[in-house]
């Protein structure tokens, strides 16, 4: 009974710490895609019903980034952070894979593969439009390009054109 108790109380005492450190987090991955000098003062969040989308945010200039994710290997979800301009370019892309095999689903979050999709402006993402898979990773690329086309659909859908 004693250890249910502590534990309730370990975690009414922490909750708030973990919220804060999760946000802060956010913050920092989307001003990652953003141009250098952007700051948390200049992002507007955005409410967004997109399947797989956990959020996004909205610069004065019209810039946004949308936060979505999608199963990987073993069902792990890979994240991204898909920056586009005012015209829906994708300008800078963060894949996290943290989540996925070191060494194999995990190049999915390397340059060499995020930097094929900056300039993308074409619609639906695959295997081979605009990058391929990683050889041996193909339930981490898809769940990459899922991702992906979950943050296009968005900002094509919600955020493109709206006050």
């Amino acid at each position: 009974m004693y250890k249910r108790q502590l534990l309730a109380v370990l975690n009414n005492a922490t909750a708030p710490i973990i919220e804060a450190n999760t946000k802060a987090e956010t913050l920092a991955a989307y001003l990652s895609v953003l141009p250098e000098g952007t700051t948390a003062d200049d992002l507007q969040d955005v409410t967004v019903t997109t399947a797989n989308v956990t959020g996004a945010v909205k610069t004065a200039d019209g810039m946004a980034v949308v936060q979505s994710t999608a199963a990987g290997y073993s069902g792990n979800l890979v994240t991204v952070y898909a920056a586009f301009d005012t015209t829906g370019t994708l300008t800078a892309l963060s894949v996290d894979a943290s989540t996925q095999t070191t060494g194999i689903g995990s190049k999915v979050s390397d340059d060499s593969f995020a930097s094929g999709f900056i300039g993308w402006n074409g619609g639906e993402v695959s295997s081979g439009s605009p990058v391929d898979s990683i050889a041996g990773a193909t339930y981490s690329s898809n769940g990459a390009f899922n991702a992906i086309n979950a943050a296009i659909d968005c900002y094509n859908n919600e955020i493109k054109g709206v006050q």
